[in-house]
């Protein structure tokens, strides 16, 4: 079969490379568009607890919002009580209602919590009706409809994260491919001693990567995919193209000395391109696994993958046999480094000394990858966050000066959400709230909380049963607004604050004590925020 495909790469050479131009040029125009119909984020799954309790959060209560922009205000000299301060940062934030998709702002001078202790820094709550890997796209909105102030201002959260996330991985591959392309040029050199020789595999390369994109590109129209489809599909593209393309080349220039052109194509293909196809088949093998994960980055990687190698197979089994039938001798055109006898006989005495002597060889090999495995063994998995961006970057700033205000787990506590039975306004069911909520209060990792039964440690259990009677009736503009945020017909949120970070042990530890608590009589609990995102994403994707 191969050898049959080599002989008819050649015998119809013009029209092979045809139809690969053509799928070229097809692709081009996709390219700029491929980053913006990918998709950030793509970490959760709707079946963990924590997607369960913020969908149970978002359909009960009427104020809950899944994604928050937080908004960072400081000044010099003025302070977050002060009345100028607040001010400005209402006039700063007073064009953000014009977009549809924010619900409302939570302000600092109506939540004590949102002041940092030492008074340098406060921050506003917009709160945002998308889930947070589509509020990225409101980023531009919301740095445009700032009104400048006095007041110094910083972006945190999801909506900016998430969008810096998107430039930063755009950058990062163009930085990459800028370096590969020299680097691989030169090593190609450095095999082949000609530059048409070199130039052949890089350029099979670029074609499959342009292909392979613009079939991503298609794909988007029928399903979503996650922005790291760029990465595997141009690095992976690149690798596995410009690796198969030096295989064949190598293999059609020594055949090229024994016979014709025609000869060497269809021998080349015959040997080498068997080779390839059942490499190829086995990398196929193992990504397309990925393919049946839950979550949208490792099943867009799977995908990403499965395109690449079919591209770069076929590529190397039909475009590359077209492209060296057309070239034929012109292979070894622009030599700039003239290879010796020598060079074949070295590679040919290293392999002989090594099956001379395989014990030897496989024991200090297996040692030396056994060292650079075994940091694996501690690896940490985990979503994204902040930390993982470059520190110039503005949202990873804001994230750091949010995190020296008010500490490393403010930006994402622990959210429980606590279903009733009864009406949360019902006395036993305020009672019985009042009560889970001082006993995650008491726990010595847990900094403050946040809920309807802990606005203010002067009023007691009874004083709140009367005041959330009749929620509608609530005369204080403060507790009015707090209500609506955190509670509904029969759901209540309680917001844990600890210094901890999200992925940290500490936060994972308190996590697993949060969740084993009993809620009491009547109520089901069910517990987000980053930590629990996080922990249930790892014990999702291991028991897949």
């Amino acid at each position: 079969m191969f050898r049959w495909l080599g002989k008819q790469s050649y015998r119809y050479r013009w029209w092979v490379v045809a139809c690969w131009l053509s799928l070229f040029l097809v692709a081009l125009p996709a390219l700029p568009r491929v980053s913006g119909a990918l998709e950030v984020g793509g970490f959760s799954s709707p079946h963990t607890e924590a997607a369960r309790a913020r969908d149970l959060l978002a359909r009960e209560i009427p104020e809950y919002s899944p994604t928050s922009l937080i908004v960072l205000f400081s000044h010099p000299t003025l302070r977050p009580e002060d009345p100028e301060f607040i001010a400005q940062a209402h006039r700063a934030l007073s064009q953000l209602s014009t977009i549809p998709e924010v619900d409302g702002i939570s302000w600092f001078d109506q939540n004590p919590g949102q002041i940092a202790p030492d008074g340098s820094l406060a921050y506003a709550l917009v709160r945002i009706d998308l889930p947070p890997e589509e509020s990225q796209r409101l980023k531009d909105d919301f740095e445009r409809l700032i009104v400048p102030t006095e007041l110094e201002v910083r972006l945190a959260g999801s909506p900016v994260f998430y969008a810096d996330l998107e430039t930063v991985t755009e950058r990062d591959l163009r930085r990459a491919e800028l370096i590969a392309f020299p680097f691989a040029l030169g090593a190609l050199v450095f095999v082949f001693g000609s530059l048409v020789a070199a130039g052949v595999p890089l350029a099979i390369g670029g074609v499959s990567v342009a292909i392979v994109l613009g079939l991503v590109y298609a794909l988007t129209r029928v399903t979503g995919l996650s922005i790291f489809t760029l990465n595997v599909a141009t690095l992976l593209g690149l690798g596995l193209a410009i690796d198969y393309s030096l295989f064949i080349v190598s293999r059609f220039r020594e055949e090229l000395q024994h016979g014709s052109v025609a000869r060497a194509v269809e021998v080349t293909t015959a040997t080498a391109g068997r080779a390839v196809f059942f490499s190829g088949l086995t990398v196929l093998i193992g990504l397309s696994g990925l393919g049946f994960f839950e979550f949208l980055f490792m099943r867009s990687v799977g995908i990403a993958g499965v395109l690449v190698v079919v591209v770069a197979v076929m590529a190397a089994l039909t475009f590359l046999p077209a492209i060296l039938g057309l070239l034929g001798h012109r292979i070894n055109a622009l030599t700039v480094l003239r290879r010796s006898a020598e060079t074949g006989t070295f590679w040919i005495r290293v392999s002989n000394a090594v099956m001379a002597h395989p014990w030897r060889v496989a024991i200090p090999v297996i040692a030396l990858l056994l060292v650079l495995g075994a940091p694996f063994l501690h690896v940490r998995l985990s979503s994204p966050d902040a930390t993982i961006l470059p520190t110039t970057t503005p949202s990873r700033q804001a994230f750091e000066r949010f995190r020296a205000a008010f500490g490393d787990g403010a930006i994402s506590p622990i959210i429980v959400a606590v279903e009733s039975e009864r009406p949360v306004n019902d006395p036993q069911t305020i009672a019985a709230l009042y009560d889970l909520a001082r006993r995650i209060a008491a726990d010595p990792r847990v900094t403050r909380i946040s809920s309807i039964l802990t606005i203010d440690p002067r009023i007691s259990l009874g004083q709140y049963q009367l005041l959330y009677a009749e929620p509608s009736l609530i005369r204080d503009p403060v507790i009015a607004s707090v209500y609506r945020q955190l509670a509904g017909q029969h759901v209540a949120a309680i917001y844990v604050y600890t210094d901890a970070l999200p992925a940290s042990d500490e936060a994972k530890a308190l996590l697993q004590t949060i969740r084993a608590m009993n809620p009491g009589s009547g109520l089901r609990m069910l517990v987000d925020g980053g930590t629990a995102e996080i922990v249930d994403v790892v014990d999702l994707m291991y028991s897949e």
